[in-house]
């Protein structure tokens, strides 16, 4: 079978019914031009037009299944490279709902394989990687260093492994791949490290330095950080919020951009409700945290309070450790994990277990310490 101007199939009127008329790009392919002629991003994008994104069939196995139907040896003559095996695999992400922090991460860790193969002269073909080269990856400083030059964490490794096991089982159940290379790789044996709370003093000097601060970023900043501390939302719950979403009635905010996508409500503190009133003013519409007229990025936000924590001499600590100080704080209160797992709005009481680990106060009491 070969492919006339514009992608469409020539030949086999049943295939030639099945498949829209596509172009690659605004650039027609040259006729005639057989399907082993097409390079991957070419095939992908033809793929793509054929709204494989709302299917959930595996889209690998569509894939070589139209090359094998086309050209009896492709998969073997012409096997995927793991840079075009990676944006196939992304695109069944996306097929399957996960969530582009989710696809982003995935990303990252399968492109150090690449980068940690490519400068060994390895091939890059996916059905070329074996159980030999995961382990030879993992066991390598490419895979044992941090992004800021220091031993990666336990849990971080842990993720790594997690992303390449399944990017290579997919690989083989898609038909990419002649085994399952990463069949053979366990997750290390680690404990989740305990949640990362800011001590009183550290709130008493990062709310100072704040209060101590003028300015429209300033007083942005002030207002996120008093939200972040006094709901326990994530950071991108709160720049995800709009206007609209705020019920000061009924003391409530709509929740819309949330882990696993699972919209929810949290509650609003009265004195939390009071900053928040009086920050937006007469704002009717739009997103609640603004940067140049436009919606803060999380990034960006990120940026920001990391900068407050330096000015506040607050070290280690992150834009969710105001999540786990609203949560310690709560469960010292309270006493009720069902509550605090409640008011983080946490699937299972597992991830909130945690939260039991932390009072260290109470121990040092009770011991004399």
């Amino acid at each position: 079978m070969s492919f006339g101007l514009g992608g469409v199939p020539t030949t086999d009127t049943t295939l030639r019914s099945q498949f829209p008329l596509v172009t690659f790009g605004r650039k027609c392919a040259p006729a005639p031009l057989a399907v082993s002629d097409l390079d991957s991003e070419q095939l992908d994008r033809f793929l793509l037009d054929r709204d494989v994104r709302g299917r959930r069939a595996g889209f690998g196995i569509e894939r070589l299944e139209l090359l094998r139907e086309c050209d009896p040896h492709a998969g073997t003559s012409k096997p995927m490279n793991l840079q075009a095996a990676l944006q196939a695999f992304l695109v069944q992400l996306e097929a399957d709902g996960r969530s582009e922090h989710t696809r982003n991460q995935y990303r990252r860790h399968v492109r150090a394989l690449i980068a940690w193969l490519t400068p060994r002269g390895a091939s890059l073909d996916i059905a070329n990687v074996t159980p030999t080269t995961v382990a030879e990856f993992f066991s390598s400083d490419a895979a044992r260093t941090s992004a800021r030059g220091g031993p990666k964490k336990a849990t971080s490794a842990n993720a790594q492994r997690t992303s390449l096991r399944c990017f290579l089982r997919w690989a083989h159940e898609s038909g990419l791949a002649p085994t399952n290379a990463a069949r053979l790789l366990r997750r290390a044996r680690c404990a989740a490290p305990p949640p990362r709370a800011l001590r009183d003093d550290e709130q008493k000097r990062l709310l100072a330095v704040l209060a101590a601060t003028k300015g429209t970023e300033a007083s942005r900043d002030r207002m996120l950080i008093a939200l972040l501390l006094g709901c326990g939302i994530r950071i991108g719950s709160a720049l995800g919020l709009d206007v609209a979403d705020v019920d000061f009635e009924h003391g409530e905010l709509m929740l819309r951009s949330t882990k696993n996508n699972r919209p929810t409500t949290a509650v609003l503190p009265k004195d939390v409700s009071k900053k928040l009133r009086a920050f937006l003013g007469a704002r009717a519409s739009g997103p609640v945290f603004l940067a140049n007229e436009r919606r803060i990025s999380t990034r960006h936000a990120q940026r920001r309070l990391a900068i407050w924590f330096a000015k506040a001499n607050v070290a280690g600590k992150s834009a969710h450790s105001l999540r786990h100080s609203y949560a310690t704080a709560l469960l010292a209160r309270t006493g009720d994990l069902r509550l605090v797992q409640a008011a983080l709005n946490h699937s299972s009481i597992v991830s909130t277990t945690c939260y039991a680990q932390t009072d260290r106060a109470k121990l040092r009491a009770i011991v004399g310490a």
